[in-house]
């Protein structure tokens, strides 16, 4: 469902005016005219706006966000970060960052890549040879790395976002 659909199904006997005003004024009433024409994720304040006005979940309002944009965010990708925010405190910013999205993309590739070789190892249909392990063993170095790097990027995001909510 794409954002437009959200707000048409959360909107109840509200006008868009008394939405405006129940996110806040982020979007205001001139931004909820226009969720349907976006050209890039909206900020982390709409989108918090937007699940405080329409009463569902951050990720849920990424989910609808990614749907308008074409992208794949998949619900997998939104309830970790929905997760990892509600545990540890990791802000919204950390759900709009290409980096953050980027990272999560390619800890999954490695991930998949790696149950494969493991599948295809099981199933006999690869040899249990050097070259196999070396490959195998590359695989899960770029699990780690890929991992590495994403658990450093959302540490960025919560040190920073701590440091200017003190």
């Amino acid at each position: 469902m794409d954002l437009a659909e959200l707000v048409r199904r959360n909107l109840g006997d509200r006008t868009l005016a008394q939405l405006a005003a129940d996110c806040g004024g982020e979007p205001d009433l001139a931004g909820l005219r226009h969720l349907s024409d976006l050209a890039v994720l909206p900020a982390p304040r709409t989108i918090r706006g937007l699940a405080r006005g329409l009463r569902v979940s951050e990720g849920t309002v990424l989910l609808a966000a990614g749907e308008t944009l074409g992208l794949d965010i998949d619900d997998g990708v939104a309830i970790d970060l929905a997760g990892h925010h509600r545990e540890r405190q990791i802000p919204v910013e950390a759900w709009t960052s290409p980096e953050i999205y980027i990272a999560k993309r390619e800890l999954r590739f490695h991930c998949e890549n790696l149950v494969a070789v493991d599948r295809r190892l099981a199933s006999g249909e690869l040899i249990n040879t050097a070259a196999t392990r070396m490959l195998r063993q590359q695989l899960a170095g770029e699990v780690t790395a890929a991992e590495r790097k994403l658990k450093s990027l959302l540490g960025a995001i919560k040190r920073s976002h701590c440091v200017t909510n003190l």
